[in-house]
C-alpha cells in the first residue's frame, strides 16, 4: 500500500509540474507570440510517450505508430511500437533485424510503401540476402518516391510489380486487425504498457 501511494504521489507531482510548464509556454505562445519547439512541448500529461500523428490529409490523431511486418502467408512476424512519432524510414533496419531474429529467416522479398525509403538499408538487405544464397532478392518500394529511388527498369520489372501487389495483402491484414481486434485503439498509457497490451 505504501509503495502504491508513493507512486501515486510521485505521479501527481509530475502532473502538476507538467501542467505548470504547459501553462507557462502557452502564455508565452498566446500572449507574447513566441514559437515553441515541438521538443519543448508536453503533448499529454497522461501519456508522455504518445505523439501527434499526421498522415497526409487525414485528421490528426494522438497516439503511437506501430510497425508491423507480415510473412507471405499473413503471419505477423514483427510488432514494433517505437516511442513518439518515429519516422518509418528510421525503423526499417530494426524491422529487418527483428524479422530475422523472430523467424530465423532472411526474406527473399521485402516490400514497403514509400515512407520507408532508406537506400543504405535497402543495399544492406540485398547484399545480405545474396550472401545467404538468395539469387534475386527483391526490396520493393511503392509509390512515386519508390519509382524514383528504384528507377523505371527495376520498378516495372515483373518481380517488383508482383511485390507491390503483394504489399496490398499487408494492408488487408492491418484492416482486419483494426476492424476485428480493435488494434487501432489502445486502452493503456505509457510506452511499456502499450507495448504489453499490443
Amino acid at each position: 500500500e505504501r509503495k502504491k501511494i508513493s507512486a501515486m504521489i510521485e505521479q501527481i507531482k509530475t502532473d502538476l509540474a507538467n501542467t505548470a510548464k504547459i501553462a507557462a509556454y502557452s502564455s508565452d505562445r498566446i500572449l507574447c507570440e513566441k514559437k515553441i519547439a515541438m521538443g519543448d512541448k508536453i503533448l499529454s500529461t497522461s501519456d508522455a510517450s504518445a505523439a501527434i500523428i499526421k498522415k497526409g490529409e487525414r485528421e490528426l490523431v494522438f497516439g503511437y505508430r506501430p510497425q508491423l511486418a507480415f510473412s507471405g502467408m499473413g503471419l505477423i512476424t514483427v510488432a514494433l511500437i517505437p516511442e513518439g512519432n518515429a519516422a518509418d524510414s528510421g525503423q526499417i533496419q530494426l524491422l529487418l533485424d527483428l524479422i530475422e531474429t523472430n523467424t530465423g529467416v532472411i526474406p527473399g522479398i521485402f516490400t514497403v510503401d514509400d515512407g520507408y525509403i532508406n537506400g543504405a538499408v535497402r543495399d544492406g538487405f540485398l547484399k545480405k540476402a545474396r550472401e545467404v544464397g538468395i539469387e534475386n532478392p527483391v526490396y520493393s518500394i511503392a509509390g512515386a518516391k519508390g519509382k524514383k529511388a528504384l528507377g523505371n527498369d527495376v520498378f516495372y520489372s515483373p518481380e517488383y510489380k508482383e511485390a507491390r501487389s503483394d504489399r496490398s495483402a499487408a494492408e488487408s491484414c492491418i484492416s482486419t486487425l483494426k476492424c476485428s481486434y480493435e488494434y487501432g485503439e489502445v486502452k493503456r498509457r505509457g510506452i511499456e504498457a502499450v507495448r504489453q497490451e499490443q
